[in-house]
């Protein structure tokens, strides 16, 4: 943008990243079968969604039906490191996916 047409202080709070979340997404019977991280803008729009590796997913994007969980333990070590949480156990109950 050029310095004669400078950017609106709204507009630019609007876009900064005004929330991020680490999330789990749950089964219909509430067990986890993916973990990311998401931002938000100012106005509490989506701007990204970086899903994290999943232990029903192998490294060349294939379904599997046996765990890996290994896989899980970026989500393990960032979730309380950046929120303060304890793990609660329930990550390594997940099924998986084609389950219904």
């Amino acid at each position: 943008m050029p310095a004669s047409r400078p950017n609106a202080e709204e507009l630019i709070a609007q876009r900064r990243p005004g929330r991020v979340e680490l999330f789990r997404g749950l089964d219909r019977d509430g067990y986890p079968h993916t973990w990311g991280l998401r931002m938000f803008n100012g106005k509490d729009e989506p701007q990204i969604a970086v899903f994290f590796p999943n232990p029903y997913v192998t490294d060349h994007d294939e379904v599997t039906g046996t765990a890996d969980w290994s896989r899980i333990e970026l989500w393990e070590s960032v979730l309380p490191r950046y929120t303060g949480s304890s793990l609660d156990g329930l990550d390594r109950q997940g099924r998986g996916f084609g389950r219904y």
